[in-house]
């Protein structure tokens, strides 16, 4: 682990190019600076901001309807993803009787189809049904998934479940996706850190949640019906993916309702508490 973490350093310092135009990151500093020179605050206050900016960066996801809908149901599913990908293998080590051969087959099904999910059919299948029913489709897969795993009777149910799981795995990055074109460009590390931390949080809350509903059902004819907590969780995010506008990924929308004034859309990166008063 620690060479191939190596050697993914290695090859992000020497050949990744710089994703960031230039001209995007001379405009983010340019706000800070002008900022500094504008804002006339004691050394405290500067702490007090720095400590609250986390939560200010984050408002971007409460920036209009749209944005709130993609982030609702990116926390949802990433609950539900979080929990599977946590409990699961304990669970069928202690139920199903998984060996460590069992579970390496099952990681290498979910690698090996992974890469052909993400690497081939994610592409065309974005440009056949459109980002939004992407969406739809892959939670639509996770939903299968977790009751496969509530009511597995064998290793093969397990085996199909995480055959399903691998199309599941295309929510992410059509989430980023959308969120990445309806932004300025100024703001594409912003909105990708928001919606990181967003899955943080979504990491740290579902398999809690999923553990204390495991605690209900292992006495059970059907201890692993916790995982149909999982399942409610991807049944929200499918509805509000259900309510994306179906132009989701061509910017921003002309749709009032889903969309502020292209004034609020292009909020700087740093504003003061006198701006957003006003």
């Amino acid at each position: 682990s620690a060479c191939v973490m190596a050697g993914g350093l290695a090859l992000s310092a020497c050949f990744l190019p710089e994703t960031l135009p230039a001209e995007a990151a001379e405009r983010a500093r340019e706000q800070r600076r002008e900022y500094r020179l504008t804002e006339d605050e004691s050394r405290w206050q500067c702490l007090a901001k720095g400590l609250t900016r986390p939560f200010r960066e984050l408002s971007i996801l409460n920036r209009n309807t749209f944005f709130r809908l993609v982030s609702a149901l990116a926390f949802f599913s990433g609950m539900s993803s979080s929990a599977d990908q946590t409990l699961l293998v304990y669970y069928i080590e202690e139920r199903l009787n998984f060996t460590d051969k069992d579970i390496s087959l099952m990681f290498v099904i979910i690698g090996l189809l992974g890469v052909i999910v993400q690497g081939v059919l994610l592409k065309p299948l974005t440009e056949w049904i459109g980002e939004r029913r992407v969406i739809i489709v892959a939670f639509s897969c996770g939903i299968v998934t977790n009751i496969l795993y509530s009511f597995a009777w064998s290793k093969q149910c397990i085996f199909v479940a995480v055959t399903v799981s691998t199309c599941g795995a295309m929510s992410f990055p059509t989430i980023s996706s959308i969120k990445a074109n309806n932004v300025e460009n100024c703001e594409q590390g912003r909105i990708q850190g928001a919606l990181y931390a967003l899955s943080s949080l979504a990491s740290a809350v579902g398999p809690c949640l999923l553990r204390l509903t495991y605690q209900a059902t292992k006495d059970t004819d059907y201890p692993g019906s916790f995982f149909m907590t999982a399942t409610v969780f991807f049944v929200v995010a499918t509805f509000c993916a259900w309510l994306l506008p179906k132009d989701a990924n061509c910017g921003v929308s002309n749709d009032g309702d889903l969309e502020e004034s292209e004034e609020v859309s292009r909020q700087p990166l740093i504003q003061n508490g006198s701006d957003h008063s006003s």
